[in-house]
């Protein structure tokens, strides 16, 4: 729990001025199995958005690949569900690492939030998934 927190401070340092585009929550670290929701509240209806899918984990955290659920509803009510399994780039950690680290998912690239309002994630394992301490979505400004 207290690195779930400590990460979220490093994410919202890294926000700087603008509007913090993270948002994440704790999930059962021993099994992840419950889906995870986060609500982002939207105040930006022009720019192209690239979604990630951040997992705060613990260093014995070696899944390659996560079987997800990713159900997205809009504030007109719009609802998106995709069964997706995602490729963890970064699966294994440093040897010598003795606490969690962040590991980042590309998700959804140059998407465009055309409500204000609140968009609720949930992200949901379709298997138990162990070493998963917090889960979450970053709407960062497409690139390129």
């Amino acid at each position: 729990m207290v690195s779930a927190v400590i990460a979220c401070l490093a994410m919202g340092m890294a926000c700087g001025t603008e509007p913090c585009r993270v948002t994440m929550t704790d999930v059962d670290s021993g099994h992840w199995e419950k889906d995870a929701t986060v609500v982002y509240d939207n105040t930006d209806t022009s720019t192209l958005f690239d979604l990630t899918i951040i997992l705060h984990v613990k260093p014995d955290f070696e899944q390659r690949q996560l079987p997800l659920d990713i159900e997205i509803l809009s504030p007109d009510s719009l609802r998106v569900r995709e069964r997706l399994n995602l490729a963890v780039l970064d699966g294994h950690a440093a040897p010598s690492a003795s606490y969690g680290r962040d590991v980042e998912i590309p998700y959804r690239q140059r998407i465009r939030l055309r409500r204000e309002g609140a968009y609720t994630i949930r992200i949901t394992p379709r298997q138990a998934i162990s070493g998963v301490e917090s889960a979450g979505v970053a709407f960062l400004p497409a690139t390129l």
